[in-house]
């Protein structure tokens, strides 16, 4: 019995329509598996990266709570001096023209900020005000401590050292300990000279101001690494 014309019709519309909808199903799947492995890309990615960020911050903050403690005690030693130098001996004071003619330098970590600024890895993030939290550290907190790295180094190199060698005496630039052998010479030879005095004042000024930014970064870092993974 010979099928009719619209029976046909029919027939090969259905199939065509099954094609269609198998082709259409396929192809969706093969997206939806895509974007699958890309999402798990990313989020390797993502966790990565903050474990990264997470290891950098962590050793900055120990680097910036050491400085801080190193700070405090170089300001605490200078104001004693100046109240009374008498008690300490050629080798303390040798230590504490060390400290007035050396100055703290904060360098931090960048690798993984410079990767990211690099590379344009922050879409993998999530949780943005966690990014730009992070974020933040590098581009607004840790410049604001090398204003005040820039500021001591400017004071020492500009004017603690070029006076100290244009009015203190000669003496051997070297030492037992580091310390530079002699320098408890310039010391007492300019102890009382009103402009020493202030170069000293100044030091601790300046200093207290380098140390207090450190610990403004250093309590911000503190609660941001709290956020991030640990990483194994």
């Amino acid at each position: 019995m010979r099928t009719s014309p619209r029976i046909r019709v029919l027939r090969s519309s259905r199939r065509f329509g099954l094609e269609l909808l198998a082709v259409v199903l396929g192809v969706t799947i093969s997206f939806w598996l895509e974007d699958q492995r890309k999402d798990r890309a990313d989020r390797a990615e993502e966790q990565r990266l903050l474990e990264s960020f997470a290891t950098e911050l962590r050793g900055d903050l120990a680097t910036l709570e050491n400085y801080g403690k190193r700070l405090a005690d170089d300001t605490a030693r200078m104001q004693g001096a100046l109240a009374d130098d008498g008690k300490l001996d050629d080798k303390a004071l040798d230590a504490l023209m060390d400290t007035l003619l050396g100055y703290a330098a904060f360098r931090p970590a960048t690798a993984t900020y410079s990767e990211l600024r690099q590379t344009g890895a922050s879409r993998v993030f999530r949780d943005k005000a966690l990014l730009r939290r992070v974020l933040n550290v590098y581009e607004r907190l840790y410049p604001m401590a090398g204003e005040w790295d820039a500021v001591n180094r400017e004071f020492v190199l500009g004017r603690a050292f070029p006076y100290v060698d244009e009015a203190g005496p000669a003496f051997a630039s070297s030492g037992e300990q580091g310390y530079a052998h002699g320098y408890h010479l310039a010391w007492r030879a300019l102890r009382n000279s009103p402009h020493f005095r202030n170069l000293l004042r100044s030091s601790v000024v300046f200093r207290q101001g380098q140390a207090e930014a450190y610990r403004l970064v250093a309590g911000a870092l503190k609660t941001l690494v709290a956020e991030l993974p640990s990483g194994k």
